[in-house]
């Protein structure tokens, strides 16, 4: 799969809404309480994703965003690939960009949390 990595623009932030909000029930529907899972609405993750767009960056074919990744500080803040592009090589290069973006931003250690049951997410990281 051919893909580019760079910074959103504003008309990508629907996109980048619909991974995030799709892959967050995907891996936390199952292992999280219900109050939470009700707290992640679509409103919720739009207005996330617009407060966060300056430090994200996405990887796109064409116009299509594959997915994106958010940067707090030294933190891999967010991470999220659509389900087509799994398996693509996308993840790791997101993940390979932020180490680089959390390194130049002159930290010399980067950490990611994830709940504990989201197997997924620390295989994506090893």
């Amino acid at each position: 799969m051919d893909f580019k990595l760079e910074f959103p623009v504003a008309e990508q932030s629907k996109q980048i809404c619909a991974i995030w909000e799709a892959g967050w029930h995907e891996a936390h529907d199952d292992i999280l309480p219900a109050s939470l899972r009700e707290l992640r609405t679509t409103s919720s993750f739009s207005d996330r994703t617009i407060e966060n767009l300056a430090n994200t960056r996405i990887a796109r074919d064409g116009t299509e965003v594959l997915g994106f990744s958010m940067v707090k500080k030294n933190e891999l803040y967010q991470l999220y690939v659509s389900g087509h592009a799994r398996g693509s090589g996308v993840a790791q290069s997101l993940i390979a960009d932020a180490e680089d973006r959390i390194r130049l931003a002159g930290y010399r250690m980067a950490w990611l949390a994830c709940a504990i049951g989201n197997d997924r997410a620390g295989q994506a990281i090893r």
